[in-house]
């Protein structure tokens, strides 16, 4: 059995000097970088490059990442991830965002690592608010899942991933297929 090398971790991102690699998904890999400027700690989303070798796909995929740079950017919540910079035409594009130090609710799932009733009603209510805070503004996020939503160390949650988010006000009609993530969406979708 031949084994793949690892991807390299690239040394920089724009002006963000990346330090370790955070995870990573089907479209993009996420980063942990330090920003420069304000020598703090950031998350880097980095589309991965294969995904832009087509013209289409590129342009999709940039679009995504700046669909979810301007709508996410605008949002100031406490329990939803801060967007503090974005390249949508580097290459390969990526967003900078506030780090999150903790883990996916989706480490918590399994029958030998459930959380508590408490803490779980905590969260609850701090995820309403934060959809309800995205709603009163136009946004629907459209895939909300335990990978999308970050534990973070203090108990806090945090909401994240708006790449699939649609606006719901304006006067422009939005046509899209189904979008999010099957297990998690609504019955009726």
């Amino acid at each position: 059995i031949r084994r793949m090398a690892a991807p390299q971790l690239p040394e920089s991102i724009g002006k963000y000097k990346v330090v370790r690699e955070l995870g990573r998904g089907a479209s993009s890999t996420v980063y942990l970088a330090q920003d420069p400027f304000t020598d703090t700690k950031v998350a880097v989303k980095r589309i991965h490059a294969h995904l832009l070798r087509e013209e289409r796909e590129a342009a999709r995929y940039r679009r995504a990442l700046r669909n979810e740079a301007l709508l996410a950017g605008r949002l100031k919540h406490p329990h939803i991830v801060a967007v503090y910079d974005a390249d949508c035409e580097a290459d390969p594009p990526y967003l900078v965002l506030e780090h999150i130090e903790g883990a996916p609710l989706s480490r918590f799932i399994s029958p030998d690592r459930l959380l508590p009733i408490e803490p779980v009603l905590d969260i609850c209510y701090k995820c309403c608010s934060a959809l309800e805070y995205a709603h009163t503004r136009g946004l629907v996020h459209r895939d909300i899942k335990p990978a999308n939503l970050m534990l973070q160390t203090s108990g806090d949650v945090k909401l994240m991933d708006f790449g699939t988010a649609l606006m719901t006000q304006g006067d422009v009609t939005q046509l899209a297929g189904i979008v999010g993530s099957p297990q998690y969406m609504a019955p009726e979708q």
